[in-house]
């Protein structure tokens, strides 16, 4: 009996070839935000984790920024 084993580099070749195709399509396009592709991830991560919003941002300052807001969290007054 022959038994095919599972590789992780061979895995990691292909899914590592797949990601630079798609980042230089999304570098090609122009397009970093408010794209086809960003509507994509955002739509995936819904399905994703069953949940019904999902807004990409560009860095973490801005999601913290975004979630206070959503929460209505103000600026504190002294």
């Amino acid at each position: 009996m022959i038994v095919k084993f599972f590789s992780e580099k061979l895995k990691a070749k292909k899914i590592t070839k797949e990601i630079q195709n798609k980042v230089k399509k999304i570098l090609r396009s122009g397009k970093y935000t408010n794209s086809k592709y960003v509507n994509q991830f955002e739509s995936i991560y819904k399905k994703f984790f069953k949940i019904k919003y999902c807004v990409a941002v560009n860095n973490g300052t801005s999601a913290l920024h975004l979630s206070l807001l959503a929460l209505g969290i103000k600026k504190m007054m002294r």
